[in-house]
């Protein structure tokens, strides 16, 4: 009898329940990462200006996965449901220290380039006399 139970019980059609939640980042887990892509495209974009060029897709590519995130309706109510709407406020900050980080570090690495090569705010060189 216990086995015609469990062929019964495996042939039965059934429909699971699962949660999203668990198969997503943790708040704390996406503003680390945030913070920590923020720190080495701040540190690219001081070393050389033009690295804030070339690191500039990454915050790009950031909210755009946010963004495909939130036209996901299925995906989107059950974070909201879950998590609340405070999942996708931390997508959003995180994504914003990232381009924070490319863009202050390029404005940085911009200005001390501009102040080693005697460049004046308008753009035009002191002359040494």
């Amino acid at each position: 009898m216990k086995k015609l139970a469990m062929l019964f019980g495996f042939l039965w059609q059934t429909s699971a329940f699962a949660e999203v939640s668990d198969k997503m980042h943790t708040i704390p887990e996406l503003l680390g990462q945030g913070a920590l892509v923020a720190l080495v495209v701040f540190l690219l974009s001081l070393w050389r200006w033009w690295l804030a060029l070339i690191a500039l897709p990454a915050p790009i590519l950031f909210f755009v996965g946010t963004y495909s995130l939130w036209l996901e309706v299925p995906m989107r109510q059950a974070l909201i449901h879950e998590q609340g709407m405070v999942y996708f406020v931390a997508m959003l900050v995180a994504d914003t220290l990232v381009l924070l980080g490319v863009v202050v570090g390029g404005a940085l690495a911009w200005r001390r380039r501009a102040a080693q090569q005697g460049i004046q705010a308008d753009g035009l060189r002191r002359r040494l006399t």
